[in-house]
């Protein structure tokens, strides 16, 4: 819903005295749909305010826009391309969180996020040792190529790479620029 409001504050609100809207003193303004608080607008004068601001757009990465632009086409199902796209991510295994979040970012919008990437010491090491990607699953680096895109891991990797208990080092994208 939607009120008119004027540059002094007043709000456009009906006027039994003379029948017809006007802005009010009181501030006994009346909620319009969007369409018609346009007309009055254009009436009136006067600008919208929201009175439900609108809900927070949901962060999500790149993979997961995609399924969303995808769910916006009409040949899919919401619903169908929400789900698979979970389920195919462990969303499942998850209680579901994965889907519900990715059903608000359908609904209430949604804003496309890097994820955190981060250098994931392997234990029990003295020499700065770290874990890196390699075509076989993981292996290990020295610090010496701590910025190379291999050596970083978002957590959902350190979750499928079993890491979760190593200790890891925030990446500074901005400074990432792979040389040391």
């Amino acid at each position: 819903m939607w009120m008119v409001q004027n540059d002094d504050g007043r709000y456009l609100g009906w006027s039994e005295e003379f029948d017809t809207f006007e802005f009010m003193d009181n501030n006994a303004g009346y909620a319009f749909n969007h369409d018609n608080a346009v007309h009055y607008i254009r009436a009136c004068g006067g600008h919208l305010v929201e009175m439900v601001p609108a809900k927070a757009k949901v962060p999500v990465n790149q993979e997961e826009a995609d399924v969303l632009e995808k769910a916006k086409n009409p040949r899919y199902r919401p619903s169908v391309a929400i789900t698979s796209y979970s389920n195919g991510h462990g969303g499942a295994l998850q209680g579901n969180d994965l889907e519900d979040r990715l059903i608000r970012a359908y609904v209430n919008g949604y804003t496309v996020v890097e994820p955190t990437k981060y250098n994931v010491k392997v234990p029990h090491t003295t020499d700065g040792t770290y874990y890196t990607k390699t075509s076989a699953g993981i292996g290990t680096a020295y610090r010496a190529a701590n910025h190379q895109e291999t050596q970083q891991f978002t957590m959902a990797e350190i979750k499928h790479y079993g890491l979760e208990d190593c200790e890891r080092e925030e990446i500074n994208t901005e400074d990432s620029d792979g040389v040391d």
